[in-house]
């Protein structure tokens, strides 16, 4: 696909590398050189062992987790459309979404 880019890159020319630089970040096993965890990937003419296994299936865990999170915030009328609002009012919006999400789920 003509002008396709890596995830990465909208990750590193967003700003939010910098941001939250120092933090641990968990991807997944495309994300080896970009992400502190991830999966192990199977060695080629090999199986991974049963720790391998273990830690994968620990880090898949988490991972669906936050996906889980990310398609529910997603599924919000606010989040699901385009933001029509002024660009420097984005985080704020954003930053009111997520906190109303955790305070309905405080009372569920």
């Amino acid at each position: 696909m003509r002008g396709a880019r890596h995830d990465t890159h909208a990750f590193h020319a967003s700003g939010l590398a910098d941001q939250i630089a120092g933090l641990h970040r968990c991807g997944d096993s495309g994300y080896q050189a970009h992400a502190d965890i991830t999966p192990d990937k199977k060695p080629r003419g090999r199986q991974l062992t049963a720790e391998q296994k273990q830690n994968n299936r620990e880090i898949n865990g988490i991972r669906a987790a936050v996906e889980r999170a990310i398609a529910h915030v997603k599924a919000w009328r606010i989040c699901s459309s385009r933001y029509r609002g002024p660009l420097e009012k984005f985080p704020a919006v954003l930053t009111a979404v997520i906190g109303l999400h955790f305070f309905k789920r405080a009372y569920e």
